[in-house]
């Protein structure tokens, strides 16, 4: 069809020459093909989570949804059966390594389009009764991005002790140029298959084209869709378990405390011995039966402006901060319809995700612009700490299951996206640098409002934390990581430039903030580089390739495989500008004068030489 690609919070929108439904695996590889025959690039659509040009294309965008988002089948051990349409995946009937199959693992086959919702919700009730009740390893915020989208883009959560959702991923089936089968796994002897077996089980699938490689693993689950369309994954799952959440207020001078690099925020439970929230529960909110939670997440709202609206001589300026903790159990309350989260009378956290858009609606989004636009720092501080106020989810009753305290985005959000663009930031833990990296930012947002001309940033900071990621184009990568390293995400979210009559139907611009938003973002950037962080491709970022080939130490690797996979980069059909520009290493570009000084000391040494 023809029709306008707009991503979801509509900041991004472009026409495509098409946008397509696969509605098979046979009907995905003729769309690329046919593409290619009418010199037309590919570009794979899912939610459009993304703020940036990522996804762009003059050509074709194919989408996945509503036809490829089966689940294929299930697997643990020797026993495999049959997913949503009845058939059980030939890959784990028959396709696993011996050693796999005499294990306990959990695993499961989806296609690329279903939702991480859709997954989990699966996952909770694999198969027959007696199966058990399976849960995913981690998750983003988000369970209506689609799984393949989740994983190219490097999404993450707040579990500060796991890596991204990408990384539980054993199997990636890739259709390539050409609308080439590429299954791509780790390298022995972390695959999961046997080379002859999934030849046999996946028709059209050449053995060259089976690739037990770290390589192309390694850029194939974090790939920004410009490897192929990924067609189906193998992930790994768990056994499902329990999770309490409790909220609390705190200031920044305490909390930075809490989250050094080995902070008891990462080794032990709330509150902390401080007060800024309730325990835990010891129990399950159902029943009697005692639990032993571990610390598992961990999320930081911190408010930039000061406390004491004192912008010259507080001699120790502080800042409010509302803090997120969960913990783990084995054991769950089992009080949630999973079929109707998001509804109030359904148990667990229900109601909570929806309360952004409640806020907004019950503030009239509008007059808070207004108020914003007109107050000076105090009156900002004060409309930033109740938007902050009006995000937060509730503590839990016991330990619900996993997923209903997780996933915090409301279906209902799809359709009425607040008009909130994000930045983010992201660096090592080690020798506390994220702590002097988010104390800088809060200095150059001093310096910014002390500056003058009443500026003043419509937003706040997201602090999260994970483990490294194997992906080389992943936020989080690491070549050789310590035990302990994590990563700290600094996420900055910010208002868009909207029109306060219509702020949720008005036309939006691509990277315009509210107010003067820009002059601080700017001086982040300015942080984030000369710390060494990496910033998120996709969301709003610099306009430029240094901060992939700089920030990235991998890109030269990832290339390596993309010139494999596209004969030494002929093969253009998942090019867009934005990789064009982006994913490349950089050149030097000598000056003539440079050139001819250059020239004349070659020569001078040619000449002492001889």
């Amino acid at each position: 069809s023809n029709q306008q690609f707009r991503n979801w919070v509509e900041n991004i929108r472009f026409d495509p020459a098409s946008i397509c439904e696969a509605e098979s695996l046979e009907d995905l590889v003729e769309i690329i093909r046919t593409a290619e025959d009418e010199d037309r690039r590919v570009r794979a659509g899912g939610f459009g989570g993304s703020y940036t040009n990522i996804l762009r294309t003059d050509g074709v965008v194919v989408r996945m949804r509503p036809h490829l988002t089966r689940v294929l089948g299930f697997a643990q051990g020797r026993d495999a059966w049959a997913g949503s349409d009845g058939e059980t995946s030939p890959v784990l009937a028959t396709a696993l390594d011996d050693a796999v199959r005499a294990s306990d693992r959990r695993l499961v086959h989806v296609e690329g389009g279903i939702t991480v919702r859709e997954l989990y919700l699966a996952l909770d009730r694999p198969g027959e009764t007696s199966r058990g009740r399976w849960g995913l390893l981690t998750m983003g915020g988000s369970g209506v991005l689609t799984v393949a989208g989740a994983m190219a883009t490097g999404t993450h959560g707040m579990d500060f002790n796991l890596p991204p959702i990408a990384d539980g991923v054993q199997v990636l089936h890739l259709i390539g140029p050409g609308g080439t089968h590429h299954w791509i796994e780790r390298s022995a002897p972390r695959h999961i298959t046997d080379r002859a077996r999934v030849v046999a089980a996946i028709d059209d699938l050449e053995p060259e084209n089976v690739h037990y490689d770290d390589d192309w693993f390694r850029a194939a689950i974090v790939s920004l869709g410009s490897l192929g369309v990924v067609y189906s994954v193998v992930l790994e799952a768990r056994e499902q378990f329990g999770i309490s959440q409790r909220v609390g207020s705190s200031t920044w001078t305490v909390i930075k405390e809490l989250i050094r690099e080995d902070g008891p925020a990462f080794t032990s439970n709330a509150p902390w011995d401080t007060e800024i929230m309730s325990t835990h529960d010891t129990g399950l909110s159902d029943r009697t039966e005692a639990v032993a939670p571990t610390p598992r997440g961990l999320e930081i709202i911190l408010n930039p402006y000061r406390l004491s609206d004192n912008w010259t001589t507080d001699p120790m300026p502080d800042r409010r901060c509302r803090v997120v903790a969960r913990a783990e159990a084995s054991a769950t309350d089992d009080t949630t319809d999973p079929t109707n989260l998001f509804d109030e009378s359904s148990g667990g956290l229900a109601g909570g995700a929806s309360l952004l858009q409640d806020f907004f609606s019950n503030l009239e989004l509008g007059a808070g612009i207004a108020a914003f636009e007109s107050g000076g720092p105090g009156t900002a501080k004060d409309i930033i700490n109740g938007i902050i106020d009006g995000l937060s989810r509730p503590n839990s009753q016991g330990y619900p299951i996993s997923y209903t305290v997780t996933d915090t985005f409301n279906p209902a959000e799809v359709d009425s996206p607040p008009p909130i663009l994000s930045l983010e930031f992201v660096i090592s833990t080690e020798g506390d640098q994220h702590i002097r990296m988010i104390d800088r930012f809060l200095d150059r947002f001093d310096a910014v409002i002390r500056s003058g001309g009443g500026r003043k940033l419509a937003g706040a900071f997201s602090i999260r934390f994970t483990r490294p990621s194997e992906g080389y184009l992943a936020m989080q990568y690491e070549e050789a990581p310590s035990p302990n390293l994590r990563f700290c995400h600094v996420e900055l979210l910010v208002l868009m430039e909207v029109n306060a009559l219509t702020p949720f139907t008005g036309e939006r611009q691509h990277n315009d903030f509210e107010g003067e938003g820009e002059v601080f973002v700017r001086e982040f950037y300015r942080v984030a580089q000369e710390m060494g962080a990496r910033t998120h491709w996709g969301q709003v970022g610099p306009d430029a390739q240094c901060f992939f080939a700089n920030s990235y130490p991998k890109l030269r690797d990832w290339l390596q495989v993309r010139d494999q996979l596209t004969d030494g980069g002929r093969l253009s059909t998942f090019d867009n500008e934005f990789s064009s520009r982006c994913l490349t290493l950089p050149t030097i570009e000598i000056s003539p004068g440079c050139l001819g000084f250059l020239t004349n000391l070659l020569r001078g040494l040619a000449g002492r030489r001889s």
